[in-house]
């Protein structure tokens, strides 16, 4: 499985375009299973304090781990360019992925970065 990763939460951005974009190719020239992810849809309850509390890692994270992160066998993460680095929500979606059955989730993975920047 490739999963693709539109990875800021900013609405209707350019991130979300390329990933549709690129899911659009790949389903052209693969023929497994693809997976679109728009960190735009991170439920605001993965923001509390305990979050790296394995026993109180947020339900609606473990499903986007378990339905997109874990099965994938490559990862897409399409990025914006911000502040000289990548959003923050990006940052606090692998940290939060860490918390939880780090090994399945980020073993054995091949990752592509696609950036992008107005500038």
């Amino acid at each position: 499985m490739i999963t693709i990763i539109s990875g800021t939460n900013r609405p209707n951005s350019r991130s979300k375009i390329i990933s549709d974009f690129y899911l659009s190719v790949l389903k052209e020239f693969y023929s497994g299973k693809l997976a679109l992810y728009n960190l735009e849809d991170l439920p605001t309850s993965l923001f509390h304090s305990k979050m790296y509390e394995s026993d109180f890692q947020d339900s609606n994270l473990r499903s986007i781990q378990n339905d997109y992160i874990i099965p994938a066998d490559k990862w897409i993460f399409v990025l914006p360019e911000y502040n000289g680095s990548i959003p923050g929500v990006m940052k606090l979606f692998i940290d939060a992925l860490s918390v939880k059955d780090y090994k399945e989730t980020f073993s054995n993975k091949k990752l592509a970065l696609v950036g992008l920047s107005s500038g």
